[in-house]
């Protein structure tokens, strides 16, 4: 156990220094994203370029897995769950009063929550889960169950609402970052609907003919899709900082 805690210790504290030195002293939610989406973008459509035109390498060859973007996204969910974890310490340090009667240990909850999708993403659990009922089962995938993990998806964003309405005494605190929220959920909505354009091969075999051109097609909206999957998680990092900020201000008041 005292391994592991020094692992994560260590992937903790270089998290931090990432977004320090994005997010600044002060950290600035509004800092941290463009530095990141800049940095982000400028390496996924170079790496995506010099890969596919140099190297010929897939189009999406970054976003495959266990490919780098996999991994960007797993430290983007591992920062989310680190700031939830800050928020609830700072809010308990406040007062244990305050703690059970405005459910501040909510933001445990969401930590662990974000780790859980870490290790999601990572291990691709909820992608493999329609493969392996498939083999379970011994039947061949149709255009239904081939997608039942979306299904699993929908599930863990009902347990996440349902959280926050279960702690919504201490999340109201924090309605003045909806602006970064909504622009992750702007981008979550586009990584959804490219999702389902990149499964409707059926749609795309109607628009050419040749099956080189729907492949390369599928594969350039599954780039986009991944994409718009970071800058979403990015969103989120940056709304959790201002709730970050949010939760050490109610402190600094209090004293």
């Amino acid at each position: 156990m005292s391994a592991v805690r020094r692992a994560v210790s260590k992937v903790d504290h270089y998290l931090w220094r990432i977004l320090t030195w994005a997010a600044g002293s002060q950290l600035s939610p509004a800092g941290a994203i463009v530095k990141l989406c800049l940095i982000l973008t400028l390496v996924m459509v170079l790496g995506t370029i010099v890969g596919w035109r140099i190297l010929g390498t897939k189009i999406g060859w970054l976003f495959g897995e266990g490919d780098l973007m996999t991994w960007v996204s797993t430290l983007a969910l591992l920062a989310c769950g680190s700031i939830a974890f800050r928020i609830w310490q700072a809010r308990r340090a406040q007062s244990a009063e305050e703690d059970r009667r405005n459910k501040t240990i909510v933001w445990r909850y969401l930590g662990f929550g974000f780790f859980f999708l870490a290790a999601d993403e990572l291990l691709r659990i909820h992608e493999s889960f329609d493969r392996q009922l498939h083999k379970l089962l011994g039947v061949r995938p149709t255009d239904f169950t081939d997608h039942l993990d979306d299904l699993i998806v929908m599930l863990y964003g009902v347990a996440g609402l349902y959280l926050l309405i279960w702690g919504i005494s201490e999340i109201k605190r924090y309605l003045s970052v909806k602006f970064l929220l909504l622009g992750a959920a702007l981008f979550g909505t586009l990584t959804v609907t490219l999702d389902f354009l990149a499964s409707a091969k059926w749609l795309w075999k109607t628009q050419f003919e040749d099956l080189p051109t729907v492949q390369f097609t599928i594969d350039l909206i599954d780039v986009m899709e991944e994409m718009c999957k970071i800058y979403s998680e990015i969103f989120f990092v940056g709304a959790m900082l201002a709730c970050l900020r949010i939760a050490q201000s109610i402190g600094s008041r209090a004293n």
